[in-house]
């Protein structure tokens, strides 16, 4: 996953301003399965970001004094297949940690852009949608998925839950998931985020 304000500005914030915003983001996701706060205590400075790479969780991510921040985490198939509710816990886990995030730094009205990318999945397949259709037929046939939304800091902050969906949503598309298969996505994403 990478996001970046529209407005690229080298240093706009120090180091330690970046780390703040991250620890402060972090404590509303202790329970995602996103960034964790012992992660955030594992981090360190180099000269343009704060960076960690956590072997136990197999997640890398730098927050920039740019701005920019950048997320890669390697999850385990098992048996080629993704979980739908490891997909919810991670978007909605991002959302919302980006939103508190990007406020944190005093971001407002400036737009951002988000891309979230999903790398060898041809073939795999979503289980766990809780649907009566046989779960084979929600297969990727492509073999990288990317998503992509544009949204102010304060947009996301104020619709955590919609914004999620939506990426979900989309994601799973992708999986050949019509939107309409979706069981009470938004209530899941909300019990989730309340933990």
């Amino acid at each position: 996953m990478s996001v970046y304000p529209s407005e690229f500005i080298f240093e706009k914030f120090s180091l330690s301003q970046i780390q703040k915003a991250v620890e402060n983001s972090v404590s509303t996701t202790l329970d995602s399965s996103f960034i964790s706060l012992d992660e955030s205590e594992e981090s360190y400075f180099t000269n343009v970001a704060l960076r960690t790479f956590f072997k136990g969780r197999k997640q890398y991510w730098q927050a920039f004094s740019s701005g920019l921040f950048h997320y890669v985490t390697f999850h385990e198939k098992e048996k080629k297949s993704i979980r739908y509710d490891d997909m919810i816990r991670m978007v909605a886990g991002a959302v919302n940690f980006l939103g508190q995030y990007y406020c944190d730094l005093g971001y407002t009205d400036e737009l951002f852009s988000m891309k979230f990318k999903i790398y060898s999945v041809e073939d795999v397949k979503l289980t766990g949608t809780g649907g009566k259709c046989s779960e084979s037929r929600f297969t990727c046939r492509i073999p990288e998925i990317e998503v992509k939304m544009q949204r102010t800091a304060s947009d996301i902050m104020s619709g955590v839950v919609d914004h999620s969906a939506r990426v979900i949503r989309e994601i799973c598309e992708r999986f050949n998931l019509p939107q309409g298969k979706h069981v009470s996505l938004e209530s899941l994403i909300s019990s989730f985020l309340k933990k």
